[in-house]
């Protein structure tokens, strides 16, 4: 019989055992396919489990240190959400006697900036009272201010005290209201009335407006207790006073630069 050939091996047909002819031809078989035969499992290098096993002492520091950087983290978040909240209030003004307190429209059913400006009528501060605020959308010949007006009244300030301008549709168009109101009056001074968390685009509103006018400016913010500046991303009505002013201010950028505002008379 002649030798069979196979890449660079040769098998003959020289008598052997069955077994020896059997790993032979694996052998033989397995080169000439290009691939090998596996591994046995005793061949294979066995893994210390030892060399997995971390210290307890390190296990417990690495859970410590994780702690330290979760409360920091949370430490320095919640210092940042209270910061923004902080940025809204303006800091109340000195007050003393003035022209005329202008109640901002557009506040909360429970009137807290017409309680504001109320309780400073009653300290003797002015004896007039101005109420802002065009149309209610959806209300038939009701403004804004006419509602400041019933509060008002509701809290012992005379309707004869009460001037409506029923004009304004935001905080700039109010502030320009003012302006008109207290230039044909003659007025030298005012006090801004407004929610706490609406206090800063105020403030900026009446400075744009005002600017270049001799009429001197306080305010006035009023405590909401619909608003929790410390914790307000967890109150559903402070995270919406915040996140909607933050986003009217930037509005407000936007549509009104810095420039002076030219009152109409």
């Amino acid at each position: 019989m002649a030798p069979t050939t196979c890449g660079s091996m040769t098998t003959s047909s020289t008598p052997c055992t069955a077994m020896a002819a059997s790993a032979i031809a694996r052998r033989s078989s397995a080169r000439c396919v290009g691939s090998w035969p596996e591994t046995a499992a005793t061949d294979r290098p066995r893994v210390d489990e030892a060399s997995y096993w971390i210290p307890r002492r390190v296990v417990h520091a690495g859970c410590l240190f994780l702690g330290v950087l979760l409360f920091t983290v949370a430490v320095g978040l919640g210092f940042w959400l209270r910061a923004m909240a902080g940025f809204l209030i303006v800091e109340a003004s000195p007050l003393g006697p003035v022209d005329a307190i202008v109640v901002l429209g557009g506040g909360q059913p429970e009137g807290t900036r017409e309680a504001r400006a109320a309780e400073i009528y009653r300290r003797g501060l002015a004896p007039t009272v101005v109420t802002t605020g065009g149309p209610v959308l959806g209300e038939a010949r009701a403004t804004y201010a006419d509602f400041s007006v019933q509060r008002l009244v509701r809290r012992g300030v005379p309707r004869e005290s009460v001037v409506a301008t029923n004009v304004g549709d935001s905080t700039v168009t109010d502030a320009q209201g003012a302006r008109v109101l207290a230039e044909r009056n003659g007025w030298r001074s005012l006090i801004v009335v407004t929610d706490s968390w609406h206090s800063r685009r105020a403030r900026m509103a009446f400075d744009f407006v005002f600017a270049g006018s001799p009429i001197a400016i306080a305010h006035a913010p009023a405590t909401s207790p619909r608003f929790a500046p410390d914790a307000w991303w967890l109150d559903e009505a402070s995270a919406l006073f915040v996140l909607s002013e933050y986003a009217k201010l930037a509005a407000f950028l936007i549509g009104y630069p810095p420039e002076t505002y030219d009152s109409p008379g």
